[in-house]
């Protein structure tokens, strides 16, 4: 990766967007890339629209904003998209990852871009987590498509970021493990 790698997620406050970047970023940067997380809200409160950042680079990041040009972005609450221009100042060759039961095809002419993927990252979360948490699947689906690294290195990373905020839970961990290998495996692009 020779440029800075500029990731938005749109979703609502609660469904893990903010913990998503944070872990993305902390996994990626034991690799020896330099990264950032941080979130954008208003009104902190359950349900209320929100956008997380992500930056990852071979060099130190100088950049201090919001993403306005991303490479990718991810969709995990499919309803923003009624509100909120989520394509605005996409690269050209980057990709929508879109939280949906429906296939890629169905929404690329609608969503105004070329590259979508979809994934059902909520059922997959109900599936291996036990509840509507879409952010790990998605993780998952974005390694794959961004090539960041071998979906068992980076469920490796994954389980020991887990165990850090999960100790002694190992259902939690075993399922947020299962829940991004399937987000990288079902991912429809």
């Amino acid at each position: 990766m020779s440029e800075t790698m500029e990731i938005r997620w749109h979703s609502r406050a609660g469904q893990g967007a903010m913990t998503a970047g944070q872990a993305l970023a902390e996994i990626i940067g034991t690799t020896g890339k330099y990264v950032q997380a941080y979130p954008d809200y208003g009104a902190e409160k359950r349900g209320a629209p929100m956008c997380v950042y992500n930056r990852i680079s071979d060099v130190p990041i100088r950049k201090r904003c919001g993403v306005t040009t991303p490479n990718h972005v991810i969709v995990l609450d499919p309803t923003v998209l009624a509100t909120v221009d989520v394509t605005e100042g996409m690269k050209d060759n980057g990709y929508v990852i879109l939280n949906t039961r429906k296939a890629p095809e169905d929404v690329k002419g609608s969503m105004g871009c070329d590259h979508v993927a979809t994934l059902d990252a909520s059922g997959i979360a109900k599936e291996t987590i036990g509840g509507d948490f879409p952010n790990v699947p998605a993780t998952g689906a974005l390694v794959r498509i961004a090539g960041m690294m071998p979906i068992d290195d980076f469920c490796l990373l994954l389980r020991k970021f887990m165990e850090k905020r999960y100790y002694g839970r190992d259902n939690i961990i075993n399922g947020n493990v299962a829940a991004a290998r399937r987000g990288f495996e079902e991912v429809k692009f």
